[in-house]
């Protein structure tokens, strides 16, 4: 199955609940192991990450592009996502949602391409 940034924001938009399950898919498996090292950051500043999100859109009721980054990452399941807020997100991230799993084809899926060096990410 492909992830929400594999394919065009409509089939998404169009299946939300299947592209819901693609991500939590591969979040339940990272859930286990938080990778440490540069490069990551700690719990603490994710979870600070996600509240000051959560916040910003007023409890995910009033998720707008403007109010959302244009990738969101999430790296683990445990941090109260629950589906209803999974589909808002994919839907103000236009399907630009990556895990642990696939965070290596962020660049390749997002504007953030036009920065690198080879230019395909």
């Amino acid at each position: 199955m492909p992830f929400p940034f594999e394919v065009p924001f409509d089939e998404v938009a169009s299946n939300l609940d299947r592209f819901v399950d693609a991500v939590f898919g591969a979040l339940e498996s990272e859930f286990l192991v938080m990778p440490r090292g540069d490069g990551f950051v700690d719990f603490p500043t994710f979870e600070a990450g996600y509240e000051r999100l959560k916040r910003e859109t007023s409890g995910f009721r009033e998720v707008t592009p403007e109010h959302v980054a244009e990738a969101v990452c999430i790296a683990g399941r445990g941090f109260g996502i629950r589906r209803e807020d999974m589909k808002k997100l994919l839907i103000a991230a236009r399907g630009k949602v990556f895990t642990l799993q696939n965070m290596h084809q962020l660049v390749a899926h997002t504007r953030l391409r036009e920065y690198s060096l080879s230019g395909t990410g």
